[in-house]
């Protein structure tokens, strides 16, 4: 039998079949010690499709991966998916005579499959890292009982858990839950860049979660006052109908010179490059059925717009705006007049950019990935 490690996730943690940093990759790198396997499976179309990947990832360079079996799954009712994942995964390790010694899933699914294939393969370890948890993830009923109880089954079997919530971890506090935020593990060395006017909105997806009318709108008022602007939006588009939609909006605001889109990015150096050279660090969500899990979520992206030293500008959603804004390092908008407002204040006014960067290099430091995750392998260690 050939012994792997295992990371499990779910729902869209792999976008064009590349891996996405967030607050699991590091956890999978640092903790884990064999040679990975993944079983990911990926909502390429929501509820139209599953695409359910097993993959095999270099150790020593967690970007390059083999694919071992790619299927395409086309069922209407969710359940009857994830029991044809689950029989898929059992046969080709089987065959394959592949075991496991620990286990990492991204989130309750994920760790209620680990929960499975354990009656079929001897895991001993399962790590739980709580990933965009919401106490209303569906608006049917049954489906979020069903989620609910997924969650606590996946909460009493694991061995150790962590999140970047901090309010989940109050919300259950009778379970040992570990917090790990999702700063980057390492910060960046930081040096004197010429900064240009550039706001940076660092997303991996464009889809109905975006609120680009509010940020076109306070963009427009912008233009008023200061026209010697960029803002870069990072990631795909979401679907063709929408990049139309967005696209006629920007002509009509007559923002085409003042908005570049890159599409995904994956590559590490250019992304640093765009933080190095960026003035500030936006964040301009919309609440929708398919996205409900700001209340407990962990920004991502405000962490690492921290790391860069970036003063923030970000909605009221996510519990990291908030603690950024009491750290002095984040401005928090409601509309878009006060969002077109703070933009002005920040790309003018250099003495409180200043003050509000060195705010965000101070709340990053305390607020380091290593610190965290040392502690937990110290206890991994004991168990």
């Amino acid at each position: 039998m050939n012994n792997h490690d295992l990371f499990v996730c779910h729902r869209d943690y792999f976008l064009k079949e590349k891996f996405r940093q967030g607050g699991a990759d590091d956890l999978l790198i640092r903790l884990f010690r064999k040679e990975i396997i993944a079983l990911e499976i990926s909502h390429g179309d929501f509820n139209k499709k599953i695409i359910f990947f097993i993959k095999k990832y270099d150790k020593e360079n967690f970007l390059n991966s083999i694919i071992l079996l790619k299927k395409e799954i086309s069922i209407n009712f969710k359940l009857f998916k994830y029991l044809i994942i689950i029989y898929h995964s059992i046969l080709f390790f089987k065959l394959r005579k592949i075991s496991f010694n620990n286990c990492l899933g991204a989130d309750p699914v994920s760790v209620f499959i680990i929960l499975v294939l354990r009656n079929f393969f001897s895991i001993k370890f399962i790590f739980f890292h709580i990933t965009d948890f919401s106490e209303k993830r569906f608006s049917n009923l049954f489906l979020n009982l069903i989620y609910k109880i997924i969650f606590t089954i996946s909460l009493k079997f694991s061995n150790i858990i962590t999140s970047p919530s901090k309010k989940l971890i109050k919300l259950y506090k009778k379970r040992k839950i570990f917090f790990v935020p999702n700063s980057p593990f390492t910060l960046p060395k930081l040096f004197n860049y010429r900064k240009k006017n550039v706001i940076l909105f660092l997303i991996p997806k464009i889809d109905s979660g975006i609120n680009y009318e509010l940020l076109f709108e306070a963009l427009y008022i912008l233009k008023k006052k200061l026209d010697d602007y960029k803002l870069i939006i990072t990631g795909n588009f979401f679907n063709n109908n929408l990049r139309k939609k967005i696209s006629t909006l920007i002509k009509d605001k007559e923002l085409t010179k003042n908005i570049i889109f890159t599409g995904f990015l994956n590559n590490g150096k250019v992304i640093n490059k765009l933080l190095l050279k960026a003035k500030i660090g936006i964040i301009c969500y919309k609440k929708t059925s398919l996205h409900t899990y700001y209340d407990y979520s962990d920004s991502l992206k405000i962490r690492k717009y921290s790391a860069y030293g970036l003063p923030i500008i970000s909605d009221n959603f996510t519990p990291t705006a908030r603690e950024a804004k009491k750290n002095k390092c984040c401005l928090i908008y409601n509309n878009e007049n006060t969002l077109a407002e703070y933009l002005f204040k920040l790309l003018t006014d250099k003495i409180l950019w200043k003050k509000m960067s060195n705010n965000s290099i101070e709340w990053s430091r305390k607020n380091s990935k290593s610190l965290f995750i040392n502690k937990i392998l110290k206890r991994v260690e004991s168990i």
